[in-house]
């Protein structure tokens, strides 16, 4: 049986029965992520996760193109070894400013770990409360 695709998503909000709405990490799409999907993953705002989309045939007037139906805690990859951390750090101490992911040569995984762990910092950035966000991978916040 052949899978969707997984494709990378950032949640960008979230309502207090969980169910979320993010962005295509690379068209910058709209999901949405239903309440059931939001409480069995435990989704935050702000992180990044690997999901299969579908068509989003339940929205009326077309705005959310896509619907989650599942998310991949794991992201099919092993969690990041210190040595991954360590790499991940010293790229970025070699960059003076936040770059995204598409950036520089670390795995979006390894990023949020380092970040999980307080050794780099996350920063989100919005041109308005109506796009979606934008997540930057920084060294340290004098690197902002």
């Amino acid at each position: 049986m052949n899978q969707a695709p997984k494709q990378e998503i950032v949640v960008s909000n979230q309502l207090p029965s969980k169910a979320s709405f993010g962005v295509t990490m690379d068209t910058k799409e709209q999901v949405y992520i239903p309440a059931k999907v939001g409480k069995a993953c435990n989704l935050e705002v702000g992180m990044i996760y690997s999901a299969i989309l579908v068509p989003n045939n339940h929205e009326s007037d077309g705005k959310i193109p896509f619907l989650v139906v599942r998310i991949d805690l794991n992201g099919g990859d092993s969690e990041p070894t210190a040595q991954d951390l360590e790499r991940a750090q010293e790229a970025l101490l070699e960059i003076e400013y936040p770059v995204t992911a598409d950036q520089i040569d670390v795995p979006v995984q390894t990023l949020q770990a380092a970040w999980k762990r307080g050794m780099i910092v996350r920063l989100e950035a919005k041109e308005s409360p109506d796009h979606p966000v934008h997540v930057f991978w920084a060294a340290t916040l004098d690197h902002v």
